[in-house]
């Protein structure tokens, strides 16, 4: 019987490696997030000639859109069932759905006012 105790101890895998690898996703995502809101609050002050109050007004309320999409998101997926799974078919709608926004975003086109800047930033 004490043999088999040290034999499943002696084979058992520690629990760090595990634990710490799930942090990982975790930071890269707050770093590329963090990266893309420089460069986003670089872009509207500097070349959409923006004030840095409105572009943080922006960006926090986006912050408070992405918080209450993300459990209405959960929801749904909880909700799906598909024979390619439960996120996968949303996941491929996103990504053409980010690729088309962030297109439109960036191509700025020829607005007279600085509210209509604001509209376009907002949407």
């Amino acid at each position: 019987m004490k043999r088999e105790k040290a034999k499943t101890k002696k084979n058992r895998l520690p629990h760090f490696p595990s634990r710490s690898l799930a942090w990982t996703g975790y930071v890269t995502s707050s770093g590329v997030q963090s990266l893309v809101m420089g460069y986003l609050t670089f872009y509207l002050t500097e070349n959409v000639m923006l004030s840095a109050a409105i572009v943080s007004a922006i960006i926090a309320s986006a912050r408070v859109f992405d918080g209450i999409s993300d459990i209405i998101a959960g929801l749904i997926i909880d909700k799906t069932h598909t024979k390619i799974g439960k996120a996968r078919p949303l996941f491929h709608f996103y990504i053409a759905d980010v690729a088309v926004y962030g297109a439109c975003f960036f191509c700025t086109g020829y607005v007279h006012s600085g509210e209509g800047h604001i509209c376009r930033c907002f949407l």
